[in-house]
C-alpha cells in the first residue's frame, strides 16, 4: 500500500470521526434543550398539586405516535412534577417494593398500569416506571 493511499484512509477517517462528532453535538444540543424544557413545565405543574395529579397530566400528555427518545424527553415530566408537588402516599401505595437487580415486578405493575388506561408502549412504562423510582425515594 502506497503512502498516499494510507494518507487519503487516514484523512477518510478523520473526517468520519469529526462528522460524526459533530452531528452528535448538534442533535443533543436540541435533545438536552427539549428535556430541561419538559422538567421545568413537569415542576411548574407539580407546585401546589398532589402527586397523582402528576401522574395524570403525565398519562395524558403521552403520545405514543413520538419516538422512543421523544417519549424518554417525555417521560422526565412526571419526575420533575413529582419532586415539586406535595408528597401523596396514593402515588406510592400501589407501586411493587423492588430492588436495582430485580426490575420485573415494576415492569409488571407499569405494564398493567398503563393497560388499565387503555394504553400501550414503551413510552407509557416508561412514566410509571419513573413513578416507581421516586416512590423508591420515598420509602
Amino acid at each position: 500500500m502506497s503512502t498516499r493511499t494510507v494518507w487519503l484512509i487516514v484523512i477518510g477517517a478523520v473526517i468520519f470521526v469529526v462528522g460524526g462528532l459533530g452531528l452528535l453535538i448538534y442533535f443533543s444540543r436540541g435533545l438536552f434543550s427539549d428535556t430541561m424544557q419538559v422538567f421545568q413545565e413537569g415542576a411548574a405543574f407539580g407546585r401546589g398539586k398532589e402527586g397523582t395529579a402528576c401522574v395524570d397530566e403525565a398519562v395524558q400528555r403521552y403520545d405514543p405516535q413520538r419516538d422512543i427518545l421523544q417519549q424518554t424527553t417525555d417521560s422526565m415530566f412526571v419526575v420533575a412534577c413529582l419532586g415539586s408537588s406535595h408528597p401523596s402516599a396514593d402515588v406510592c401505595a400501589s407501586v411493587p417494593q423492588t430492588s436495582l437487580l430485580n426490575q420485573g415486578p415494576v415492569r409488571a405493575w407499569a405494564e398493567t398500569e398503563c393497560r388499565d388506561r387503555g394504553l400501550e408502549g414503551q413510552g407509557c412504562s416508561l412514566i410509571f416506571t419513573q413513578v416507581a423510582g421516586y416512590c423508591r425515594t420515598q420509602r
